[in-house]
């Protein structure tokens, strides 16, 4: 089994059998023949890839594989696409699948279109990108906070407290337990009205 994995000690991405580690947002991933799931360097021509397998073949840093490529693939564009919070709110425009309110979290289908994220489901466990700073219709751009400051009105959070994600992209304060199916810290509670987003590396709970 090949295990590909963002580790935040070193701040890089790293394939089993690769003595080499990779900088966040230096890879892509892409649906190949069959059911196979190709890794390359952003910028190299369409067939080096660095790895080229089938989906069964890969698993996330917990050991957990994949239900079918497009899950791969979608775990995949979510730790290549990571990035670190900063002081600076760090935002993206993505289009939603469907018509999103504010603030939830959200994941990557994996061909740039967004919908919410779960965490009842365990293939969604890589894909969650941040949490919506605004609503926005169908196929509309979506802008996503993925990390840094937001500030939300309608939020009645406690002060110094973790975010965690719930189901259909809810945000709660309580940590996932069974039956959830992972774990995953959003960031942290500044004010009743404000939270610091930081996505950290979902831990399995099955």
């Amino acid at each position: 089994m090949i295990a590909v994995q963002y580790d935040p000690d070193t701040d890089q991405i790293w394939i089993t059998g690769d003595e080499r580690s990779y900088a966040r947002r230096s890879l892509i991933a892409s649906l190949e023949d069959g059911d196979r799931v190709g890794i390359r360097l952003k910028f190299s021509a369409p067939d080096d890839f660095k790895l080229k397998t089938l989906f069964s073949n890969l698993m996330d840093g917990n050991g957990a594989t994949f239900a079918s490529p497009a899950d791969a693939k979608a775990y995949l564009d979510g730790i290549f696409a990571w990035r670190r919070a900063t002081s600076e709110m760090v935002a993206t425009s993505w289009v939603g699948a469907r018509a999103l309110s504010a603030p939830r979290a959200v994941r990557s289908l994996g061909d740039q279109t967004l919908d919410y994220a779960s965490a009842s489901d365990i293939s969604q466990r890589g894909a969650v990108l941040g949490v919506t700073a605004s609503a926005s219709d169908v196929g509309m751009p979506a802008t996503v906070i993925m990390g840094g400051q937001l500030v939300s009105q309608g939020w009645q959070l406690v002060p110094g407290l973790p975010l965690f994600l719930g189901e259909d992209g809810l945000i709660t304060q309580v940590p996932p337990s069974l039956p959830m199916a992972f774990s995953l810290r959003l960031g942290m509670a500044s004010d009743p009205d404000t939270a610091i987003i930081r996505i950290a590396q979902p831990i399995a709970l099955t």
